[in-house]
């Protein structure tokens, strides 16, 4: 994994300076080297920081360049099918490589194939290829999200990086928070895209690509969408899939183990990491000796056992957390409410001396592991029995009824309209909308907030538009909740240990065959992710199948009540003193609500609201 950079426009040569600035912002993604490249026109500026996973040599420094120089390439990610894309170029076009690695094989491919490539590479990325022939620059990101990159415009000039932090390094990107932004981060504890925490830069879109020319003109197009085609797939097949895809996943010229939760996504990654390598494999878990239940030990020391991975366990306290929390929010490219947990297995893993771990994100959204697969069509029910009186109903409970998690939550699912999609964002969210009015009465006054444009909710209905339901509220999990708090969380959390970490569920064959699966595959049973489970038969034990789902999750309710009571109570005062459209009365209710009474309001809320008000003081934000 790396960290990339660039500007594109007339005079862009004229800020290297600013490109330096955002390459060395982006160190912690590549601590092994660094590079620039200033176009022959003057036009494009590329920078690159260099983790070395694959090729340790210089050979396969970036950015690289191909075509005698006319071409140049940076590149974030890993591509899992590169030697058979080597070896098809070496045959048909005779291509000849000095490198080893995938960086090479992805810039040929695109030089050969253009975007058409894109389609065939089972790849985590994020790209920029410029030709100075024809003077356009071309940017690409993966499927699903794995790797990102933020874009803005900023006059003459297109600025691009895979993180916030690096735009604002530049020193050409305006330093203000966008409300828009902040709406979305009430809603769902996370900056929902298109939009990002700082006004005027955006997202770039996963599976997507863009053409731009000099002049600022740009040619977006989605090269990937999830099929409509469903296909038959036995258990044994699907187990042949799965385990390919985690033999691809182990491929690296750098120490690799794994994150072992004791679940059935990360314990079926450790029995088939073990029938592939040929090498023991590391596994890491993090366990909780003072909150003992909370521990996911005894399962992670079944699987390991079972399996035969070489297991180390990392004892978690909470003066640990008090130690590790300043570091870890100021490594948040954008304010999340997630990702602390990341953030600490992958210090250990880089203590450990690891340079990428393999994790078990994406097994929830493609076999209906979590609550969401039961919950949303239940709330649909209801809603649609309910009807007319929705409206009535939510007026008469909120004046009745002291709020909490369960009853607000009720609530907004009476206020919300009643199509799947907001439904289902009714399940996801932290505040209910009639909350966000009182915590931030000037982001929004009429009407229920969704924390989403009404772009990106059209385009949520016609993702799901003629899909079972059980197939829509997956693909709703893929595109709200993983793409935008799971992966962006593990992205930048484990990048600032200088870690990669790699999904096998998200696999281009694995994937699309588990999309492509009939609905049923993801409809709840007795049996948590029963398919898969199936499929994975006598790999696992019989405990580890037989588990409720139990997303992975910290003491934070213990640790706010007493490790961290002052650090949180301080974080939020700074956001009850923020100026702009804030509630700060409000916003102290949470906390002082959550500390007298907190099974009923929930860490989430209150812990939301700390970390905004830390994230706009650590980077000198205003709203």
């Amino acid at each position: 994994m790396c960290g990339i950079a660039g500007i594109i426009g007339e005079g862009a040569a004229k800020h290297i300076d600013a490109v330096r600035h955002m390459v060395e912002a982006q160190r912690h993604r590549g601590p092994d080297g660094e590079g620039i490249y200033i176009s022959p026109s003057g036009f494009c500026v590329l920078g690159h920081r260099r983790l070395a996973i694959m090729d340790l040599s210089d050979a396969a420094v970036q950015p690289m360049l191909a075509d005698e120089g006319k071409v140049a390439f940076v590149y974030n990610g890993m591509c899992y099918n590169f030697r058979e894309m080597r070896d098809e170029l070496h045959r048909h076009e005779n291509v000849k490589f000095t490198t080893t690695g995938d960086t090479e094989v992805v810039l040929q491919l695109l030089v050969h194939d253009g975007i058409r490539a894109l389609v065939r590479l089972n790849a985590m990325f994020a790209l920029a290829l410029w030709d100075e022939n024809k003077r356009q620059l071309l940017l690409a990101r993966d499927r699903f999200g794995q790797k990102p990159l933020y874009i803005t415009r900023v006059g003459k000039l297109t600025i691009f990086a895979s993180e916030i932090n690096a735009l604002l390094a530049s020193g050409l990107v305006p330093r203000k928070a966008d409300s828009k932004g902040i709406c979305g981060y009430f809603s769902y504890g996370s900056i929902q895209e298109p939009g990002t925490i700082i006004a005027g830069v955006s997202t770039f879109p996963r599976a997507s690509y863009a053409i731009l020319d000099i002049d600022g003109e740009e040619t977006r197009r989605q090269y990937w969408f999830p099929s409509l085609d469903k296909r038959y797939c036995s258990s044994g097949e699907l187990r042949e899939i799965f385990m390919s895809a985690v033999a691809r996943h182990l491929i690296s010229d750098a120490p690799i183990g794994l994150f072992l939760s004791g679940g059935i996504d990360s314990s079926s990654i450790a029995a088939a990491a073990v029938h592939s390598s040929k090498e023991s494999v590391k596994a890491l878990s993090i366990v909780f000796p003072d909150q003992p239940e909370q521990s996911e030990s005894k399962y992670a020391q079944r699987i390991a056992k079972y399996a035969g991975v070489d297991h180390h366990e990392i004892p978690i306290l909470g003066k640990d957390i008090l130690h590790l929390l300043p570091s870890a929010l100021k490594a948040m490219d954008q304010p999340t409410v997630n990702g602390i947990n990341t953030f600490i297995i992958s210090h250990a893993a880089h203590q450990a001396g690891l340079k990428v771990a393999l994790s078990g994100l994406g097994g929830d959204e493609l076999f209906g592991g979590y609550p969401s697969f039961r919950d949303v069509p239940r709330i649909v029910r209801l809603r649609n029995i309910l009807g007319a009186l929705s409206n009535p109903v939510a007026d008469l409970l909120d004046k009745l009824i002291l709020p909490n998690k369960n009853t607000s939550k009720f609530v907004d699912m009476l206020d919300a309209p009643g199509n799947l999609v907001e439904l289902y964002l009714v399940r996801r969210r932290i505040f209910s909308s009639r909350q966000i009015k009182a915590l931030a009465p000037g982001l929004e006054k009429d009407g229920w907030i969704s924390g989403l444009s009404s772009e990106r909710l059209n385009e949520l209905e016609e993702m799901i538009e003629t899909r079972e339901i059980y197939d829509a509220i997956g693909l709703m999990e893929i595109d709200i909740y993983m793409a935008q708090t799971l992966l962006r969380d593990s992205d930048f959390m484990s990048m600032v240990h200088g870690l990669e970490v790699r999904m096998p569920f998200l696999d281009t064959e694995f994937a699309n065959c588990a999309l492509a699966l009939d609905s049923i595959a993801r409809k709840p049973s007795r049996k948590p992710k029963h398919f898969f489970v199936k499929a994975m038969d006598n790999w696992l034990p019989k405990e580890i199948k037989s588990r409720t789902k139990h997303g992975f999750s910290m003491p934070f309710q213990e640790w706010m009540l007493n490790e961290l009571h002052g650090e949180v109570e301080e974080g939020i005062e700074v956001l009850t003193n923020s100026c702009g459209y804030l509630n700060g009365e409000a916003i102290r209710t949470v906390w002082e609500s959550f500390c007298n009474k907190p099974l009923k309001i929930g860490w989430g809320r209150p812990w939301l609201l700390f970390v905004l008000g830390r994230y706009l003081l650590n980077n000198n934000l205003n709203l």
